[in-house]
């Protein structure tokens, strides 16, 4: 349960849910210092910075409990997020040759700093999976529309940095250049937003 937005809190209550993410669990044990919690420092557990700014403490002096109402220490920024799911492409036999896109959206919370996705260690032989980013609209089959990313394959992590509102639908837009023979592999893609995490699982297929 996450702070109260209002009324009487509790110093310990905060503890709680900044360490534990329960206001009333009451299973904090130790000494407890506002600054602490309000920073980070010390034995405190990292304020979670997915929260809307008005949801969590600044962090600059003059601390106060009231920079605590609504804070919730399990916010998850991601919400409608994309699905497992399966992209195929035809063998590619060199020559004129089209990869597959597929546009996918999730929306994000109280974004700031950079939005990262990796696809960890590229697998040629297995094709190539490429992903592109706008929170704008639609990257597109070529990946530059609505001022997007612009393709980044796997092996490579992309950083993504815009001009955030409090929710954003992010739209991502994968591509799969196939391999010259069939194959099938699954692979991982991390979206990480403020220290949290959205992981999609991606299976690349060419059927024989």
């Amino acid at each position: 349960m996450a702070v109260p937005s209002s009324g009487p809190i509790s110093l310990y209550a905060i503890a709680n849910e900044v360490d534990g993410g329960d206001y009333d669990e009451e299973a904090f044990q130790g000494a407890v210092s506002l600054t602490d919690f309000s920073t980070g420092a010390g034995d405190a557990t990292a304020i979670n910075q997915s929260n809307a700014s008005a949801n969590r403490p600044n962090g600059s002096v003059p601390h106060a409990m009231s920079e605590f109402y609504s804070y919730d220490h399990d916010f998850n920024p991601f919400s409608s997020v994309i699905a497992n799911f399966t992209i195929s492409a035809p063998i590619n036999t060199g020559g004129l040759y089209t990869p597959t896109t597929v546009l996918k959206t999730f929306t994000l919370a109280n974004g700031a700093g950079a939005l990262t996705a990796d696809i960890p260690t590229s697998n040629p032989q297995y094709g190539t999976l490429s992903l592109s980013v706008s929170i704008s609209g639609d990257p597109g089959s070529g990946g530059t529309d609505n001022s997007a990313t612009g393709y980044v394959a796997e092996g490579t992590t992309l950083s993504y940095s815009p001009t955030y509102s409090s929710s954003n639908t992010v739209y991502v837009r994968f591509k799969y250049t196939a391999h010259s023979t069939a194959s099938n592999q699954t692979r991982t893609c991390t979206f990480t937003s403020n220290g949290k995490t959205d992981v999609v699982s991606i299976t690349k297929n060419t059927p024989r």
